[in-house]
């Protein structure tokens, strides 16, 4: 039988624009160990104490993780294969907060699976280290929050352009990802078009598309379509009585048969399926027949 416990802590007030939701640790132990994880405006970075994680993609990408992870930011589905028994430390950012923590443009990540150093350098070599010799989970979360803390006050901030666009394209106020209480609600009615945001700026859409590139490792119009897909996905993990034409109604599909398309792309299973294996594991949805 699948079990685990969860342990959970809020990070500093200063970081609530980088961090969606709280520092999360856990001890898990699974009958089947494959997980599969679908596209979203998050960066997870996964801190696994003595596990390997090896991760497959939907292009046939591969790669094997020790030590620390960072998956940035993605619009096809990747498939997590973990121990059975995994114990770790995860932390979720913003599109915005990755690109000022990480201090890289977001496209150099695009659809890549990363280990901290590679990006922090020195410093997130020392994280991990001292992270992995900690006694207890309260000394982790104080060890991660402060040295998150001073690497976002030194950063520089993201431009003011981008964060107004941001909100002008319709995307979850505060940089979030998905309301996690309602899927359903969001911002389609008052989502303005990308040539009209760029236009407002007073800029040519190559130069606007390099902004958004920059700050979220998407093109404008991906970003927008990993938004749509990932609150459609939310919904049916949480509200699967809802029917599909609902769904795509509330997210900004034409009709449900677009949706459809959409999922199967992006999740490599149709909104069925989808349903009916979606689980409440802290990481990924659980394949079966794995």
């Amino acid at each position: 039988m699948p079990s685990w416990s969860i342990v959970s802590a809020a990070p500093s007030p200063c970081l609530r624009e980088a961090i969606i939701g709280d520092y999360v640790a856990w001890v898990e132990r699974f009958d089947v160990s494959i997980a599969r994880e679908t596209p979203s405006l998050l960066v997870p970075c996964v801190i696994p104490f003595g596990a390997v994680y090896s991760l497959r993609d939907a292009h046939e990408r591969t790669a094997e993780i020790r030590g620390s992870l960072i998956a940035g930011p993605y619009d096809c589905w990747v498939d997590v294969r973990m121990p059975t028994v995994s114990v770790a430390l995860q932390v979720n950012f913003s599109l915005l907060g990755a690109r000022r923590l990480l201090g890289c443009p977001m496209h150099e990540l695009t659809n890549a699976i990363i280990d901290l150093p590679a990006v922090m350098g020195a410093e997130g070599r020392q994280l991990v280290e001292d992270l992995t010799s900690a006694p207890d989970w309260p000394t982790r979360f104080a060890l991660l929050d402060a040295a998150l803390v001073r690497r976002w006050m030194r950063s520089p901030r993201i431009p003011a352009a981008m964060r107004w666009a941001w909100t002008e394209l319709g995307l979850p106020a505060g940089c979030a990802s998905t309301d996690a209480a309602n899927p359903l609600a969001g911002e389609v009615s008052r989502a303005r078009p990308v040539q009209e945001v760029a236009q407002s700026l007073g800029w040519s859409h190559e130069k606007f598309a390099a902004l958004v590139q920059d700050a979220t490792g998407f093109t404008p119009r991906r970003l927008l379509s990993v938004h749509r897909v990932e609150r459609a996905t939310h919904a049916l993990r949480t509200r699967p009585e809802t029917s599909l034409s609902t769904v795509a109604a509330a997210v900004g599909y034409a009709d449900h048969a677009h949706l459809t398309r959409d999922v199967v792309a992006f999740t490599g299973m149709t909104p069925s399926r989808y349903k009916s294996l979606a689980g409440t594991e802290l990481i990924g949805l659980p394949l079966s027949g794995e």
